[in-house]
């Protein structure tokens, strides 16, 4: 069965997704640095209803550490996928084990891209995969 995942870059669209009735959320982008406690917030409103997943996009070098705290953080409570599109990140979701799905940033816009990643052991993200020929 298809599923709504939905990716949302602030709270108020956040929370008018799960008030929608999606099956998930990714959720972060600008938002994820700019207000770190805004993903527990948006866990919390969720109620468990439906999933809610980090969604690391781009990241400037002051943030790396404090990001690398908050995935941790997330890992522990549970939090098993995250969407990504920076490649040093990447690896470091992949080393906590995470599910990553890899986001518009990896630029994969061709069926050579996509099988390189996929060997590499990534997850198409769907906007990606519906760029592949």
């Amino acid at each position: 069965t298809p599923k709504l995942v939905v990716l949302t870059g602030n709270e108020e669209a956040a929370r008018a997704s799960v008030d929608a009735g999606c099956d998930g959320v990714f959720f972060g982008g600008d938002t994820l640095r700019i207000n770190r406690g805004a993903i527990e917030d948006i866990i919390e409103y969720s109620s468990g209803k439906i999933p809610v997943y980090p969604w690391y996009q781009s990241i400037i070098i002051e943030e790396y550490e404090s990001l690398k705290t908050k995935a941790r953080l997330l890992k522990e409570r549970g939090i098993d996928t995250a969407l990504c599109g920076n490649m040093g990140f990447y690896s470091y979701l992949k080393s906590l084990g995470y599910n990553v799905l890899l986001d518009r940033g990896f630029n994969i816009f061709n069926s050579k891209a996509c099988e390189t990643f996929e060997n590499a052991g990534a997850t198409i993200s769907g906007a990606e995969a519906a760029y592949v020929a």
